[in-house]
């Protein structure tokens, strides 16, 4: 599968990723959070504060450190613009919404952001890049030995070269195949993601749009990537991918669900977003991550630690920037969203460091995702150690 990044609990082997109202169905979190009036987001001193219905402006004093911002409407693109003072939002029509580019000064450098990331993450990566351009070479080099080329069996030297230039042509041509598989799979994907989901803009989920640009903003992303939702036929899940030129994340409705229904559990989303935008961030879903691991991220164990790593980046970098001791949306992933509101984590963790077992084990080191257990402790571990690999 391509790196879509997903975020829900899968030992088998899917891809990448993690979890992340007072009126009219809008969130209420008094003065850190949202509050409402008519489906409007509103900040007090610290966040949102609507003029009316349909505009939004940030408040000097906001944590995020961002500036005053007035959204009027841009009907080109469907997607509002901002007047950050002299910097502009850039939104193609067909694109996600560019940032401004004026300075701003953030609650945290991108070294801190970075200091988040698995210990293990970048050394894994750099192995299986190797691997992969073994790989590579050894599907060229089968290519070519599908030829038995041997000078002595061709009457002239013009012989020899012709099917030496096929038997490399072949081997290109092998590699090419899994290229071109990769890129149909991310377009074909990204196709059906628009055409099956509802993409949240000022008018549809108006918190969660407002929040993916606070976000962007945080990590300092060129562009707000846009977000979809799906009903996923109850399975709770969300994942970050790509195309050229094109981020994106899709959550679905049964994870959202617990910000609009009874929970009022915007926080837990808002990590599950974070999640996957820090994805984005550390161009796990890129064109060029991929082809750079397409073939060793298949061998077993190794292409497994790279993602286990990858999601406890994601983790912890969602963790930073909202600001989350433990998140809920991580729970849901275990509990869902009915219950996972009555779990008690440290009961549960007492519970589970009884199960033992080489096939626990073993689920854990085939799984692209840290097992419940791995998972939830390092998240709630006060010295931000990096989760277990193994």
């Amino acid at each position: 599968m391509t790196e879509q990044n997903w975020t829900g609990q899968n030992n088998t082997e899917q891809n990448a990723a993690s979890w992340g109202a007072t009126d009219q169905g809008a969130p209420d979190h008094s003065a850190t959070g949202w509050g409402a009036d008519q489906g409007a987001p509103e900040h007090g001193a610290t966040g949102w504060n609507a003029t009316d219905p349909g505009t939004a402006d940030w408040t000097a004093a906001d944590t995020t450190g961002l500036r005053s911002t007035d959204y009027s409407a841009d009907d080109t693109a469907g997607l509002r613009s901002t007047d950050y003072s002299a910097a502009d939002w850039n939104a193609p029509a067909s694109g996600s919404v560019a940032m401004p580019e004026a300075e701003i000064v953030l609650p945290f450098t991108r070294k801190e952001i970075m200091k988040a990331r698995h210990k293990r993450e970048g050394i894994l990566f750099v192995i299986c890049v190797f691997i992969n351009i073994i790989i590579v070479g050894s599907l060229i080099a089968q290519g070519i030995s599908s030829y038995a080329i041997d000078p002595f069996m061709y009457d002239t030297i013009e012989d020899l070269y012709y099917y030496s230039g096929m038997a490399g042509a072949n081997g290109v041509a092998i590699l090419s195949m899994f290229v071109v598989m990769l890129i149909y799979t991310l377009y074909m994907t990204y196709a059906r993601v628009r055409a099956q989901s509802i993409r949240v803009t000022e008018d549809n989920f108006p918190e969660i749009y407002y929040k993916s640009i606070e976000l962007a903003r945080l990590l300092r992303l060129r562009k707000v990537p846009p977000v979809y939702i799906t009903q996923g036929n109850g399975i709770i899940n969300a994942f970050a991918s790509a195309v050229i030129g094109r981020r994106y994340a899709l959550l679905h409705a049964e994870i959202v669900e617990v910000a609009y229904l009874e929970h009022k559990d915007f926080e837990a989303v808002y990590f599950v977003l974070a999640h996957e935008f820090a994805h984005i961030y550390l161009k796990h879903v890129t064109l060029l991550n991929n082809l750079l691991i397409l073939f060793s991220r298949m061998v077993p164990v190794l292409g497994h630690m790279l993602s286990r790593a990858r999601e406890y980046s994601c983790d912890r970098i969602a963790q930073l920037i909202t600001g989350c001791d433990f998140p809920d949306g991580i729970m849901i992933l275990y509990a869902g969203r009915h219950l996972y509101k009555y779990v008690d984590v440290n009961a549960y963790l007492s519970a589970a460091k009884k199960e033992k077992g080489f096939f626990l084990w073993l689920t854990h080191v085939l799984s692209t995702h840290p097992i419940a257990p791995k998972r939830i402790a390092a998240l709630i571990d006060p010295q931000k150690k990096s989760g277990r690999l193994l």
